[in-house]
């Protein structure tokens, strides 16, 4: 049964990205039911006692936060209603005015819209769940990272290679949307870039991992000599051109948020990593950061230096965009501010606070965290980030106690890829998508497994309190 579960777990990393980031109905279906086949084949051997849950930091707010998004769904008297959300009993008065036989009210101002949204982020939850559960074993834990980096590694090269030979259609035959920019399996690159700089700190920490030891009181000659001779030293090397490619491939996205969250993320594992590495920090970055901008020299800096600048126009800082978006959204917090109109209806609900001229359709607020504030309230919003703040602060305390080193750096990376991500999160949507979404999760979980697995026990294996 673990076996199963664990391969089900690793088709799900595989197949999130791969079906075009998982922003289809079909996508999202298999992505949802292959989760929570992958869980109750956990659950099995877990009710059986053949082995022990462990406790994950940050479970309560999660299952809290689904516990809310079902009271959103559920029929509530008006008087409670009017209650907790004037303006939403505001909206149903029209309807209660002409079927006064009406008694029960949701929160939500779209069911079926909530519902859906409850069953994506019922399977991140259980994900993150089952990241923690799997990779709580040495094996599992060293198998799963270097299958993530591996494979990013390659969708990095596809998405190079597609953007020097189809730019406009996914995997050479699908043709994306006109408003669209493609790169890889992704339609938007600003979500590609989000996943990408979410896996990229992982790569760097086992890039860093098995760096191989060489006698640096040699001359540069017998360095690289010891070096390529290192039996090591082609897992090293590949690691490497790894995280370059990845790299490359976020600035050839051309998203902006995406290219400077690159810069931070790198900053961030080559200060955590001094732990590991005082002294050779500066010396790997300066290669890496000297290898990306070559291979952008050779690609050409015009279309990225062009992007950051339509930042600005004749009137200074160009506005125009997410700044009204972010205004609108405010709006509808004004007005929900408790409750808010219900997980997964932003897009039902926007049209209605629009101030932006055009026939755009915006599905999302281009900012994650407005986004839950006008669809669960100040409710929803706490507890999201109720869940977020308890998984770093754990993985925080735990890995200033650590002493293994792949230990230290993966959490290092994983931290990073979190950090990453919910900095990007501000100026993009990223977590409501698909594979992003679902990658952010396994990324928590990775931390938390991360920072409390032990490569090497007698007794236990994680450091984390279990359920025998």
């Amino acid at each position: 049964m673990l076996s199963l579960s664990f391969a089900l777990f690793l088709f799900v990393l595989f197949f999130t990205p791969l079906a075009f980031a998982t922003v289809e109905t079909w996508s999202i279906g298999i992505m949802e039911l292959s989760v929570s086949l992958s869980t109750l084949l956990l659950v099995i051997p877990l009710f059986r006692k053949d082995r022990p849950y462990f406790h994950a930091p940050g479970s309560l707010p999660l299952f809290l936060l689904a516990a809310w998004t079902l009271f959103q769904l559920l029929p509530l008297p008006p008087a409670v209603v009017r209650t907790l959300s004037p303006t939403t009993f505001e909206i149903y008065r029209p309807l209660l005015e002409v079927d006064s036989s009406i008694g029960w009210l949701p929160l939500t101002l779209h069911p079926k819209a909530t519902i859906l949204a409850f069953c994506r982020w019922s399977a991140f939850t259980l994900f993150y769940l089952l990241t923690v559960q799997h990779l709580s074993e040495a094996g599992r834990l060293k198998l799963t990272v270097v299958i993530v980096a591996v494979f990013s590694s390659l969708l990095a090269v596809e998405a190079i290679l597609q953007i020097l030979t189809s730019p406009e259609a996914i995997y050479w035959f699908r043709a994306a949307p006109k408003s669209a920019l493609p790169i890889g399996p992704w339609i938007y690159s600003n979500q590609f870039a989000g996943f990408m700089e979410m896996v990229f700190p992982m790569v760097i920490a086992l890039f860093l991992f098995f760096r191989p030891q060489v006698q640096y009181e040699k001359t540069f000659k017998d360095k690289m000599i010891a070096l390529f001779s290192h039996p090591g030293a082609n897992r090293y090397l590949l690691l490497g051109t790894g995280a370059i490619l990845i790299a490359v491939a976020i600035l050839l996205s051309l998203s902006r948020g995406g290219i400077i969250t690159l810069c931070l993320a790198f900053l961030c594992i080559a200060i955590l990593s001094t732990r590991i590495t005082p002294n050779r920090q500066i010396r790997w970055g300066i290669v890496i950061s000297v290898s990306v901008i070559l291979m952008i020299t050779w690609f050409g800096w015009q279309p990225i230096m062009d992007e950051f600048g339509s930042l600005w126009g004749v009137d200074g800082f160009n506005s125009s965009g997410r700044l009204p978006l972010f205004k609108d959204g405010m709006k509808i917090f004004g007005d929900f501010p408790l409750t808010g109109t219900g997980i997964g209806t932003f897009q039902d609900m926007y049209p209605a606070y629009r101030s932006m001229p055009g026939d755009t359709v915006y599905d999302h607020a281009h900012n994650d965290y407005l986004e839950l504030l006008t669809e669960g309230g100040l409710i929803g919003f706490l507890l999201g980030g109720g869940f977020v703040l308890s998984v770093m602060a754990r993985v925080i305390r735990t890995l200033r106690q650590r002493k293994e080193h792949y230990s230290i750096l993966i959490t290092s990376g994983a931290l990073t890829g979190m950090l990453a991500l919910l900095l990007h999160c501000f100026i993009d949507f990223q977590l409501p998508s698909g594979a992003n979404g679902l990658y952010f999760f396994f990324v928590c979980g990775l931390a938390v497994a991360g920072a409390n697995t032990r490569l090497h026990y007698q007794t236990r294996s994680t450091l984390l309190q279990h359920q025998p």
